[in-house]
């Protein structure tokens, strides 16, 4: 069987972002090829799943930018007066609004302090 030489100690396994660095302690110095074949295998699915997640969540931004500008849309037919206000949606429960969720005045309240529907800030304890 083949194997590869290492340096005594430790063989850095590559994690995508957000994951600590794995080593795989090496204590004689050397590597059977079938094992570092493996190993190449699984940093492969993860550099693979890592841009499988990056573009998920470029995907799910624009998801969110377009479901924010159909709320907007639907806002200003439902209340006119609206019309020229830049609303922004949160992400809470709202009885009283038309789409569910709280919306605000994003030109006149920038902190998100008062929903237009039910006067309740963004920020809650």
């Amino acid at each position: 069987m083949p194997y590869e030489l290492y340096p005594v100690g430790l063989l850095p396994i590559v994690l995508p972002d957000g994951l600590s660095n794995v080593f795989l302690v090496v204590s004689e110095g050397i590597m059977g090829a079938e094992l570092k074949q493996e190993l190449d295998k699984v940093n492969e699915e993860l550099k693979s799943n890592e841009e499988a997640i990056a573009t998920l969540e470029i995907f799910h931004y624009e998801l969110e930018e377009k479901q924010n500008e159909l709320m907007n849309k639907l806002v200003k037919v439902i209340n006119p007066e609206l019309r020229g206000v830049s609303i922004a949606h949160g992400t809470w429960y709202c009885e009283k609004s038309p789409t569910g969720f709280c919306y605000y005045d994003d030109s006149e309240d920038q902190m998100h302090d008062n929903c237009l529907c039910c006067n309740s800030p963004e920020e809650r304890k």
